[in-house]
């Protein structure tokens, strides 16, 4: 049996200590959600995840996010997340992976861009 996309999430954390919720693979109806978390643990920081396979794809973006597109920012993949994180925001208490304060979030759908004539 293949090993779960979400076995190194559910491993790294102690969900009697966390409120993170326990990670399992699923599908939405949607199927293309991307949420944005600003993080503040160790160092301030934002997550982006963007919804593919049943689970949320995870990358951890140091400088944040920029509105201008000639700005680059690095963006580390991190471990996958389970659906239900697009909905968590609220405090990772110490002792657990990632512990911060308080985590916030913004979640948005996306699609194809159309282009007139285009495929």
């Amino acid at each position: 049996m293949p090993k779960s996309s979400l076995a190194k999430y559910n491993a790294k954390r102690d969900f009697k200590l966390t409120a993170e919720p326990a990670g399992k693979v699923e599908q939405s109806e949607s199927g293309n959600r991307f949420i944005v978390q600003k993080h503040d643990a160790t160092r301030l920081h934002w997550d982006f995840r963007l919804e593919a396979d049943g689970v949320l794809k995870s990358w951890a973006v140091t400088k944040g996010p920029s509105s201008d597109p000639e700005i680059k920012r690095l963006a580390v993949r991190t471990e996958d997340h389970p659906l239900a994180y697009a909905e968590f925001e609220g405090s990772i208490p110490r002792g657990c992976p990632a512990a911060c304060s308080k985590t916030q979030r913004s979640q948005r759908s996306c699609g194809p861009i159309r282009t007139a004539g285009k495929r």
